[in-house]
């Protein structure tokens, strides 16, 4: 998964403008604000606050999350305050990666609808003051936590060997292993064979979001660039390899919308 570059060299902050207060006309979105802080806002009334939906604002070169109380919960999972923190930019989403076990990271993903800025290019690398604000009465506010991020803008994801861009975000990675006789997963590569002997076993069935004994398989070994990506894996033992094959689809953002 993603590692954490030296900050000892990294750029200073670009200050934004401060704004008093900002109207997201598209989600009708009111938030005060007194330099990075946020004093208000009536994002707690709309349907996705209810629904537990973060957002994201930015200001005067801050990240401010809101945190309605159906999300509260999930602070309660976050790796502790001074844990090395990621902000990932990209196309159709927003996630926070927090650095702190390689094979076990913490992402918190957001729909790129629910902020309210896109980042330029030339801020990558720099550091950014995160704040987490939970809802206080009607319109105000509570600083719930308060850390430093390192900002990636992903224009593409790079192969783990080569380090070519082969792929534009959002899009998605087909891998292919062969399954040995109680070793690990040996890649190999993704050619049509592997993918249509998995493709057209009755028996390969995916398995969504791995958890348990696909856990390791779902993290071991993935390309840079794509710790925070959604994972299925499908295996086969039918087919005309000598062995095994299973298949990683890895995808950013949003593959398909359900009506």
């Amino acid at each position: 998964m993603d590692h954490l570059a030296p900050r000892t060299t990294a750029p200073a902050p670009r200050r934004q403008p401060e704004a008093p207060w900002q109207c997201i006309v598209g989600a009708v979105v009111k938030l005060v604000n007194e330099g990075q802080r946020l004093l208000r806002t009536d994002y707690w009334a709309t349907g996705n606050a209810r629904r537990g939906l973060l957002f994201l604002s930015w200001n005067a070169g801050a990240l401010r999350a809101l945190v309605p109380p159906a999300a509260e919960p999930v602070l309660h999972n976050l790796p502790p305050p001074g844990t090395p923190c990621k902000y990932i930019q990209e196309e159709h989403l927003r996630v926070l990666l927090y650095l702190d076990d390689p094979d076990r990271q913490y992402a918190v993903e957001v729909d790129a609808r629910q902020c309210d800025r896109r980042l330029p290019a030339e801020d990558d690398g720099r550091e950014v003051r995160v704040f987490r604000y939970g809802q206080e009465g009607e319109e105000g506010v509570r600083l719930l936590r308060e850390e430093e991020a390192v900002v990636e803008v992903r224009t593409g994801v790079r192969t783990g060997s080569g380090g070519t861009t082969v792929l534009a975000s959002p899009s998605c990675v087909v891998e292919a292993f062969a399954l040995g006789d109680g070793g690990a997963p040996v890649r190999v590569e993704p050619t049509p064979l592997p993918l249509r002997e998995v493709a057209r076993d009755p028996a390969a069935e995916w398995v969504p979001t791995p958890s348990g004994p696909y856990l390791q398989a779902a993290r071991t070994g993935r390309p840079e660039g794509t710790g925070a990506w959604h994972c299925m894996l499908a295996a086969s033992a039918a087919g005309e390899s000598r062995s095994g094959v299973m298949v990683r689809l890895l995808w950013a953002g949003v593959l398909w919308r359900g009506r």
